[in-house]
């Protein structure tokens, strides 16, 4: 919370699974706002994925937190709980709406590559997504742009880059394996 720079998820669950509703409050509060801050960030990575995603997912992390949050364990960290949540019910709700033509037919593994870094989960922030792709190619890194987030069709693609169609699927393929690594 803005207002609060001493609140503590942890400490608010903990409270709030003893009985404490204001604390609970609060973290919904939280929560709400913290899942709607990760959510555009997704979002916004996708454009033409409609913005309505952001308040549609964060309502039902909302709803899975409030039914299970009495099942975290508290001796172990709340933040990797919390960014799996999100993370899972942003992917459920892009393969409930079959959004296959919002993001150009990437598979739900490329998507989670490209949101999702290493065990804990953690959303991968822009200054990280710029270094990795600084790790490709020239050529690597164009097509990755404009394939995964401007969402241009292989077939135009293909064509924008001298290329067959079948060899920018395999400079994709390449590229994502080399982010992979790197994550």
């Amino acid at each position: 919370m803005s207002d609060n720079l001493n609140f503590s998820p942890e400490e608010a669950l903990k409270k709030s699974n003893d009985g404490d509703k204001k604390e609970y409050a609060k973290l919904l509060h939280w929560l709400d706002h913290f899942s709607m801050t990760q959510l555009k960030k997704m979002v916004g990575r996708f454009p033409h994925l409609p913005k309505s995603i952001v308040e549609d997912v964060s309502q039902e992390v909302l709803i899975t937190f409030h039914e299970k949050h009495k099942s975290w364990d508290e001796n172990r960290p709340l933040m990797p709980w919390i960014k799996t949540l999100i993370k899972h019910k942003f992917l459920d709700h892009i393969k409930r709406k079959d959004f296959k033509v919002a993001i150009n037919g990437c598979s739900l593994e490329e998507i989670e590559n490209v949101f999702f870094a290493r065990e804990d989960n953690s959303l991968i922030e822009t200054e990280q997504w710029e270094k990795l792709l600084s790790l490709l190619s020239d050529k690597e890194r164009k097509i990755i742009e404009l394939a995964k987030l401007e969402m241009i069709p292989l077939k135009k693609i293909a064509i924008l880059m001298n290329m067959s169609e079948s060899n920018v699927k395999i400079q994709i393929f390449r590229a994502i394996k080399k982010l992979k690594a790197n994550a």
